[in-house]
C-alpha cells in the first residue's frame, strides 16, 4: 500500500488493510480450533 502510485488506491488499501488483517487472524484462529467455533 505504501508504494502505490494512485492516491485513491493507496487510501483504500490503507483503510482496508486493518479489516483484512482481522479477517485473516480470525480465519487462522478458526483453523487452529478445528473449525468448531466462530470468534466474534
Amino acid at each position: 500500500a505504501s508504494d502505490a502510485q494512485n492516491p485513491a488506491l493507496k487510501t483504500y488499501a490503507q483503510t482496508a488493510l486493518p479489516t483484512l488483517q482481522k479477517h485473516l487472524d480470525a480465519a487462522k484462529s478458526l483453523e487452529k480450533s478445528g473449525g468448531k467455533k466462530a470468534q466474534q
